[in-house]
């Protein structure tokens, strides 16, 4: 929320530095003995809160982008695989479902099955290898209902 609402880095600091500017001089003032200690050890406090504050933000900023940058290309590659009239299944090596395309959800309701992959591959029948074309194409599963 904080990230939100105050987004500049400079704005972040100001209260912890007047705190500790206000430690300092409490500090100096009732122990005014020993002055450039506690000024050197207040202003390397005060260094060391907007170096972190600085490198904190430009983290969460960077976090922030690479975020949006990750979900514009998930965005990208539903709307392309979306558009290829195919069926289109990705799951993992759990067998649970990772992308559907609406083709393929088109195609499942039509079957009147579920999107359970469960499902599916207990109604596969008869699987059967075809002939390669070439070497190095993929094996294809050939699944038909009656529509």
């Amino acid at each position: 929320m904080m990230l939100i609402l105050v987004q500049y880095w400079q704005l972040k600091i100001i209260p912890p530095l007047l705190a500790s500017g206000v430690i300092t001089g409490y500090t100096i003032y009732y122990l005014p003995y020993n002055v450039g200690s506690l000024l050197l050890r207040g202003i390397l406090q005060m260094i060391y809160m907007v170096v972190l504050y600085y490198f904190e933000d430009k983290m969460k900023w960077g976090m922030i982008v690479v975020n949006m940058h990750q979900e514009k290309w998930m965005q990208i590659n539903d709307f392309i695989l979306n558009n290829i009239p195919e069926n289109i299944m990705i799951l993992d090596l759990q067998g649970q479902t990772k992308f559907i395309s609406d083709y393929c959800k088109s195609f499942l309701k039509k079957c009147h099955l579920s999107l359970d992959t469960k499902e599916l591959f207990q109604k596969i029948q008869d699987l059967s290898e075809q002939p390669h074309t070439e070497p190095t194409s993929p094996t294809f599963v050939r699944f038909s209902c009656d529509i």
